[in-house]
């Protein structure tokens, strides 16, 4: 058929640029490669959309007609890896009931006060290096009725969870780094069946303290903090927070601890 281009009806869309990597292509060369890519898609039901650009910033402008044009789309997948200067969400972009996953780090302060959240069908949420206070998780939790899996990769600000939600089942936190404001940080999630909290970055950071409020139906617990040396505070740090842990949870049958793994019978 004369004029007919396949690849408009692709239902994934991924790009990825990084100055470091391509000097020869210029930002602006990308961004009309874009553009023109997601003004010619003609799938109505987008499976996935990724958009990670390193080394350079984003105009806000270009980044708000993009998701504009893809959640027109019906998006169930929706990743970014950008550098946003001074960027705030539009309040449409806190009611797409299409959203199933969402993996955002955007090097800004992406959440704040005042907005309600609608995302019905998301079952997976990734925050990377994002602000973001107790209230405002309350809120984002709030308009997730579905959400089975949350992972915090970095985040600031909070210094406790509170998750309610009985379809949260998994919680991942990596790289929390003590805040200065608080040296404990705080879990009530009566209904959370596998928790995670590890470090993967090179630098040693300064690890708050965690209590465990209520966390009665775990099955599964990960503590992976594995500096290049270990500081006498996290030796000190770790093993009350196991046993605390322990005293807790009835029904764990898995416990990793740094390197070391430990079999623990249910009860």
């Amino acid at each position: 058929m004369k004029g007919f281009h396949l690849w408009t009806h692709v239902d994934n869309i991924v790009f990825e640029f990084d100055d470091r990597l391509q000097p020869s292509v210029k930002l602006p060369e990308f961004v009309s490669f874009v553009h023109h890519t997601l003004m010619q898609c003609t799938c109505p039901n987008l499976k996935k959309f990724s958009l990670c650009i390193f080394g350079v910033k984003l105009d806000p402008e270009l980044l708000d007609e993009w998701l504009q044009c893809v959640f027109k789309k019906k998006l169930e997948f929706l990743e970014l890896d950008l550098i946003v200067d001074d960027y705030c969400y539009p309040e449409w972009f806190y009611h797409i009931p299409s959203l199933v996953k969402m993996e955002i780090s955007v090097n800004n302060s992406w959440w704040y006060d005042g907005h309600t959240v609608s995302w019905t069908s998301l079952k997976s949420l990734q925050l990377s290096f994002v602000q973001i206070s107790e209230e405002q998780i309350t809120i984002l939790l709030s308009g997730c009725p579905v959400l089975e899996t949350l992972v915090l990769i970095e985040t600031l600000i909070i210094s406790s969870l509170n998750i309610k939600s009985p379809s949260l089942k998994t919680l991942k936190i990596v790289n929390m780094e003590e805040n200065g404001n608080f040296n404990w940080f705080d879990i009530d999630a009566p209904y959370l069946k596998e928790l995670e909290i590890t470090k993967t970055n090179e630098t040693w950071l300064s690890v708050p303290r965690f209590r465990f409020r209520n966390v009665s139906s775990l099955v599964y617990v990960n503590f992976d903090y594995t500096p290049k040396s270990f500081e006498f505070d996290i030796n000190i740090a770790w093993p009350g927070v196991a046993a605390k842990l322990l005293k807790s949870v009835k029904h764990v049958n898995e416990l990793i601890l740094g390197p070391v793994f430990i079999q623990v019978r249910p009860s």
